[in-house]
C-alpha cells in the first residue's frame, strides 16, 4: 500500500519512539507499513501484557499509553521478563539473545529463561522454542561455552551467572534433549564446561558445581555407554585435585556408580599421581581393590606394598589393608608373580643397604613387611621367604639383620646365583625397593655430551652417519655391563649438533 510521504515519516517516527520505550514492541511492529496493522497488533499485545482490554485508535494514544506503562513494557526483573516473553512469543530467539539482552541484565535474562523452562505452568514461549526448528539448539550453542568462560572471573560473576546458567542448561539438556538435533555434542560440551568451572571455582563453589555435575550425569547415565561413563569418571577425578573439597567426593561417587567394565587401574594411577598424603588416600586404594566389580586387584595391592616400604607414617595402614586382602587374592597368577619379585627385591635391598651402611626407616620398614608376610599364614609366601632367608644365611649376607625373622627353608639356587653376580654399586636402590619385576633397576649412567659440527648445507647424511656410529658404540657399552636380570639401561650420550663456521 502506498502511503503519503508525510504520513509515512510520521509512522516511521512513531515506530522509532516505540523502539526506544519498549524495544520488544518496537521489534514486533518494525516491519509493518500500515497504521491500521500497527495499531491493531499493539492493541492485541498490550491487552495480553497488561491483562486488560486495550482498544486505542490513534498513534498518539498508543504512544502515550506505552510511555505511561514503560516499566511494565520494558521489563528488567526476571519474573516480568518471563511474563513479557510468554505474552509476546512470536519473536525469534535470535532477537531475544542478541538484541534484548543489550537492554537488560544478562543475569536477569538467564533467570527469566529459567522461569520459562522450569515453571509448572503452561508457557507459550517455551512451547514456541521447543517446537521451532533450531531454537533450542541456538540457546545451547550460544550459552554452553559461557559456563566455563574465563572472562567471568570475579566471585559474584562465577556464582551468580555461571552457576545459574549451568543449572538452566543442565535442566534443558535433561528434560528437553529430545528436541535437540545435536544432543550428544551438547552433552559432551556441557560436561567439559562444568568440569572446567569446578576446577577453577573457589572451594565452596566447587561443591555447588560438583552437585550440578553429578545430578546431570545421573539423569543421562542410562543413555551413556560403559566407555562413556568411564571417560567421564576419569575426567572428573583428574580435575579433582588432591587438596580440593571434591577429591574424595569424586572417589566416593566413582566407587558407587562405576560401570561394570571399569578399568580400576586408571583410577588407582590417578590417585597415586595426585599424591598419597594421609590415611584417607590409602583407604581409597583399599576400597578400589575390594570393589565388587574389580576383577584384578593386582595394581592396588602393589601400590599398598610400595607405601608399606617407603612411608613410615602410612606403613601400618597400608600393611593392614594389604594383608587383609592378600588372603583373598594371593592365588591370582599376576599378583603371585609380582609379589615373589617384590619379596626377592626386598632381600636384595637389605643387602645393598648393608653394603652402603644404610640404616634408615625404609630398611626397618622392609624388615617389617618381610616379617609380616612370613607370618601371614599363606603357605607359598612363607615358603618363598624362608628359602630366601636360608639363601642369605648360607651366603653370610645380612645374617644379623635377617636373624629377627625366625623361619627355616631351603636355599634358592637362582637367588644364590644372582647374589654372587650382583655389583651392588650399579643398582638403583630407591627403585629396587618398590620394584615388582624380574629385572633389577640400575642407576642411570652419567650423560656424555658429544658435539657434532654440520659441515655444510648438504651434509645431513654425515650427521646421521655419525649418530648411527655413536648409537652402535653405546649399545656395545651396554652389552658389556648389562646382566640378564637388569633393566633400565638407556644410552648415556646426548648429541648437540651445530653448524660449522
Amino acid at each position: 500500500m502506498h502511503i503519503h510521504r508525510g504520513k509515512q515519516d510520521k509512522l516511521i517516527d512513531f515506530v522509532k519512539t516505540i523502539q526506544t520505550v519498549s524495544p520488544v514492541l518496537g521489534e514486533v511492529v518494525n516491519h509493518m507499513s500500515s497504521k491500521t496493522e500497527i495499531v491493531t497488533e499493539l492493541n492485541h499485545l498490550l491487552s495480553k501484557v497488561m491483562n486488560e482490554r486495550v482498544h486505542l485508535k490513534k498513534l498518539n494514544q498508543v504512544q502515550n499509553y506505552i510511555k505511561r506503562n514503560k516499566t511494565i513494557l520494558n521489563p528488567s526483573i526476571p519474573t516480568d521478563i518471563a511474563k513479557f516473553m510468554n505474552a509476546i512469543n512470536s519473536i525469534d530467539m535470535n532477537w531475544w539473545i542478541w538484541n534484548f539482552t543489550s537492554n537488560v541484565s544478562f543475569l536477569s535474562f538467564i533467570r527469566a529463561l529459567n522461569i520459562i523452562f522450569t515453571s509448572q505452568e503452561p508457557s507459550k514461549m517455551r512451547d514456541n522454542i521447543v517446537n521451532s526448528s533450531g531454537q533450542l539448539d541456538l540457546i545451547l550453542d550460544h550459552y554452553i561455552p559461557l559456563v566455563g568462560h574465563n572472562s567471568m572471573n570475579s566471585e559474584s560473576d562465577i556464582y551468580n551467572i555461571r552457576l545459574e546458567l549451568a543449572e538452566l542448561l543442565v535442566f534443558i539438556l535433561t528434560d528437553y534433549s529430545r528436541y535437540c538435533s545435536r544432543t550428544k555434542e551438547f552433552q559432551n560440551s556441557m560436561f567439559d564446561q562444568l568440569i572446567d568451572l569446578m576446577y577453577a571455582a573457589s572451594p565452596n563453589e566447587q561443591i555447588i558445581v560438583f552437585r550440578i555435575l553429578i545430578r546431570y550425569y545421573l539423569k543421562i547415565k542410562q543413555n551413556l555407554s560403559d566407555q562413556d561413563q568411564q571417560s567421564f569418571m576419569v575426567f572428573l577425578l583428574r580435575h579433582s585435585p588432591r587438596y580440593s573439597l571434591v577429591h574424595f567426593l569424586s572417589i566416593k561417587f566413582i566407587l558407587e556408580n562405576a560401570p561394570q567394565q571399569m578399568d580400576w587401574n586408571i583410577i588407582t594411577h590417578i590417585i597415586v599421581t595426585q599424591g598419597i598424603e594421609d590415611h584417607n588416600d590409602v583407604a581409597a586404594i583399599a576400597e578400589i581393590m575390594s570393589h565388587k566389580n574389580n576383577k584384578n586387584p593386582t595394581e592396588m595391592m602393589l601400590e599398598l606394598l610400595k607405601i608399606a616400604v617407603t612411608n613410615p607414617i602410612l606403613a601400618r595402614t597400608a600393611i593392614y589393608f594389604a594383608l587383609n586382602s592378600l588372603r583373598k587374592y594371593s592365588e591370582i597368577d599376576e599378583l603371585r608373580i609380582s609379589l615373589q619379585y617384590f619379596i626377592r627385591n626386598q632381600f636384595i635391598y637389605l643387602f645393598c643397604a648393608q653394603k652402603n651402611n644404610i640404616n634408615n626407616e625404609e630398611k626397618h620398614l622392609t624388615l617389617d613387611i618381610i616379617s609380616t608376610l612370613a607370618n601371614l599364614g599363606i603357605d607359598w609366601i612363607t615358603k618363598y621367604i624362608a628359602n630366601g632367608l636360608q639363601t642369605f644365611t648360607n651366603l653370610k649376607k645380612c645374617t644379623k639383620t635377617l636373624s629377627k625373622i625366625n623361619i627355616s627353608g631351603k636355599p634358592d639356587a637362582k637367588l644364590r646365583k644372582m647374589m654372587k653376580n650382583i655389583n651392588y654399586e650399579d643398582i638403583d636402590v630407591k627403585k629396587l625397593q618398590v620394584s615388582f619385576t624380574k629385572r633389577l633397576p640400575i642407576r642411570k649412567p652419567n650423560c656424555q655430551i658429544v658435539k657434532i659440527s654440520r659441515l655444510g648445507k648438504n651434509s645431513n647424511w654425515q650427521v646421521r652417519e655419525r649418530l648411527m656410529l655413536l648409537e652402535k658404540m653405546e649399545m656395545e657399552r651396554i652389552r658389556k655391563v648389562q646382566k640378564d636380570h637388569w633393566s633400565g639401561f638407556k644410552p648415556s650420550i646426548e648429541v648437540e649438533i651445530t653448524d660449522a663456521e
